[in-house]
């Protein structure tokens, strides 16, 4: 058995949108096999990229602030706050973006991980 802690300091960042900043603390290149768990902060009045992973879900825990999840495909919008869960399903192509005058704090991500959400612009902090 092996357990690993990794700081939020020493995540490494990578490019999910303008506005936003997103940290990888549990993903492949720290050693994990099954999953991911992202620190991911969106600025007041701005959405992440459009994301998708074709081989598994994706769930998020809202941690601050309010916003909305938005399904690219049917163009249905959620609206999230602190303390909702949001589970996607595979394939699904979605946004998530902040509401005005808050920052929208969102911990999780695709499971399995998805290789192509930390691509060669992954830098360590």
């Amino acid at each position: 058995m092996n357990i690993s802690i990794q700081p939020l300091e020493e995540a490494k960042e990578f490019d999910i949108g303008i506005g936003c900043r997103a940290r990888a603390v549990v993903w492949p290149g720290m050693g994990s096999i099954y999953r991911t768990m992202n620190y991911i902060e969106i600025n007041a009045s701005h959405k992440t990229k459009e994301l998708y992973h074709p081989d598994g879900e994706a769930a998020y825990f809202i941690r601050q602030g309010t916003g909305k999840v938005v399904d690219k495909e049917s163009g249905e919008e959620f609206e999230i706050n602190k303390g909702k869960m949001i589970l996607l399903d595979a394939g699904t192509r979605y946004v998530l973006e902040a509401g005005t005058g808050t920052t929208l704090v969102c911990i999780g991500g695709p499971c399995p991980p998805d290789e192509n959400l930390y691509n060669s612009d992954c830098e360590s902090k």
